[in-house]
């Protein structure tokens, strides 16, 4: 074997960091310039892979995590803006302050600043489900308006999309007062949402088999155009794709890990379930 057939064997890697390394360099040809000392490289500011090929979060040595249960999986529909514009209005949010146009058009300049970000590229390759988050009251109670509003068009979406099955409502009305917002990251998009509606490129499970805790962690070294998802946006999500979201039993669990319901954070927080995700938005 030649010196270009053994170079050439990139080409059949798997592994995400190589494939990135040959790309920035400018392809196969380059890399054999470089190796052969006929091409000068010039590295700039590093940056670090966070997520793997099919867009699940790297996990750098978090604790509390388990491997995702690839039993339960969600399946990327063929995106209709106009038909999930349709699903936002019937779910009763009322007025959302765009035309489904502007939904699309500012759903597809985030997703190409995203495809445009090394860092996280590869997270546009998990399932993707672009989303209007409404503009929120300047004043309000975050466990109330979950319940009042953001509950309520779930529920309205579910008897619709799914007449025979039963909703059950695990939080109760004791204990809507007591939600409150754990993560920074979700207090900034509160703000942002107290000022006008938005439109965000919500990814339910990119965080399959990390616990809550762990979800928090890892956002640490994630950029701020990523917000670690609450209970406003994961549930405006089930309302516009509650066919993806909620499709059947084999559907992952959705954390809201950005709130906490209780008081006090119990042992729940820290077990890691393979069927179960946060999720992340991009907001750019």
């Amino acid at each position: 074997m030649n010196f270009l057939d053994h170079v050439r064997k990139v080409d059949d890697l798997t592994g995400g960091h190589n494939k990135a390394l040959v790309t920035k360099c400018g392809g196969l040809g380059e890399v054999i310039k470089i190796l052969r000392d006929q091409r000068v490289v010039q590295l700039k500011d590093p940056w670090v892979l966070l997520f793997e090929e099919d867009g699940q979060r790297i996990n750098s040595s978090y604790r509390n995590t388990c491997k995702p249960d690839h039993a339960h999986y969600l399946i990327q529909p063929k995106l209709d803006y106009g038909e999930r514009y349709e699903c936002f209005m019937h779910a009763g949010f009322g007025e959302p302050g765009i035309s489904a146009y502007g939904f699309e058009s500012w759903a597809e300049a985030l997703s190409a600043k995203l495809m445009a970000s090394d860092p996280l590229a590869n997270l546009s390759r998990g399932v993707c489900l672009p989303i209007i988050l409404p503009q929120l009251p300047a004043v309000f109670n975050y466990g109330e308006l979950l319940k009042e509003k953001f509950q309520k068009a779930v529920k309205t979406v579910l008897f619709k999309k799914f007449p025979d099955r039963k909703y059950v409502e695990r939080h109760k009305d004791e204990s809507c007062g007591k939600v409150r917002v754990v993560h920074e990251s979700h207090e900034r998009l509160i703000a942002r949402l107290k000022k006008g509606p938005e439109v965000a490129l919500y990814f339910p499970n990119p965080l399959q088999g990390f616990s809550v805790l762990a979800s928090r962690e890892q956002m640490k070294d994630l950029p701020k155009e990523l917000y670690l998802t609450g209970g406003i946006d994961t549930y405006t999500a089930m309302a516009m794709y509650a066919d993806v979201l909620a499709r059947d039993f084999y559907t992952p669990g959705l954390d809201m890990a950005a709130i906490s319901y209780h008081s006090s954070e119990g042992s729940s927080h820290s077990t890691a379930r393979g069927r179960y995700s946060a999720g992340l938005l991009f907001l750019g």
